[in-house]
């Protein structure tokens, strides 16, 4: 349901002194329904202190991948998912891959979530 504070909430933990504790980075995006990876990307990028050299998704996950590799734990929190999100296309690595990064999301919808997507649930 919209207006019960989720954003807030995530601020809120982020904004805790104790998550340091847990995290290296934390790193908030902002998803929204207009689905846009590039943007996604960018908000990653500019919170880990990343400038691209690549202008495609595909270049950009791969340059976000490498990035987060030197993090030893990090905390990805996705805000305002309203639909499908493939993790690989934005460059958040599987479980397999990086046993030390996180993934939070807030959503108004029923999803789930697998280690590589977000889906939505009918």
């Amino acid at each position: 349901m919209g207006g019960v504070g989720k954003t807030t909430f995530v601020k809120e933990i982020i904004k805790n002194s104790d998550i340091g504790k847990f995290f290296d980075e934390v790193v908030m995006a902002v998803v929204s329904q207009n689905l846009d990876y590039l943007n996604i990307q960018g908000q990653i990028a500019d919170a880990l202190g990343l400038n691209f050299d690549k202008e495609t998704i595909q270049g950009r996950a791969c340059q976000l991948y490498e990035r987060r590799k030197n993090i030893n734990n990090v905390l990805i929190v996705l805000d305002d998912v309203w639909t499908y999100l493939d993790f690989k296309s934005i460059g958040i690595p599987s479980n397999e891959h990086h046993k030390n990064c996180r993934i939070s999301f807030t959503s108004k919808l029923k999803i789930y979530a697998t280690r590589w997507e977000v889906k939505r649930i009918s």
